[in-house]
């Protein structure tokens, strides 16, 4: 998680980890990022989630990465987004995606191929695409080597300087 407000679904985050709770003993969840620790600590103490969730904080590029690498799923469970780089940083890592299909999410993740795509607001689905990118690592592990592909094939400066350039030399003809 990136950044803590309802907005960005933090909390429907921390549902979910209720409901993976019942079934898993051992798993942490990290939040990353500025926001309502205030509510967000709440939802922690009141669902007795605090051998299971870490708040952060704002990290640095090196401690982000470092996370990254720790884990083995990225959530970005947002009401609203626009082209979230945060996305790109964890694919780049080898994360599978569980995301909702907020504005330009669609775009970057292909459901069930890069990730799993979701309506915003979907606690339940949260939690089971969470479980299914546990249980099934050989589809993780493809989803990862997938993520790894698409950002260095249409995401590097490179390319994107390139598509940029297109565009311009589209417009002035």
């Amino acid at each position: 998680m990136w950044e803590l407000s309802r907005r960005k679904g933090v909390h429907d985050l921390l549902a979910a980890a209720v409901q993976l709770k019942k079934n898993w003993t051992d798993f942490t969840v990290y939040l990353m990022g500025p926001g309502d620790q205030r509510s967000v600590q709440d939802m922690i103490t009141g669902h007795a989630l605090e051998t299971h969730v870490n708040c952060l904080g704002v990290l640095n590029a090196t401690e982000k990465w470092k996370y990254y690498h720790k884990a083995w799923c990225f959530c970005l469970p947002s009401y609203a987004e626009g082209f979230p780089l945060v996305l790109l940083e964890a694919m780049a890592a080898g994360l599978p995606i569980v995301s909702s299909r907020a504005g330009g999410i669609p775009d970057m993740i292909d459901d069930c191929r890069h990730g799993y795509l979701l309506n915003p607001g979907d606690v339940q689905g949260i939690a089971a695409s969470i479980d299914t990118v546990w249980k099934e690592p050989a589809r993780r592990e493809k989803m990862a080597a997938l993520n790894r592909q698409r950002v260095k094939r249409n995401y590097t400066i490179e390319r994107c300087a390139d598509k940029i350039s297109q565009l311009y030399q589209e417009l002035l003809h």
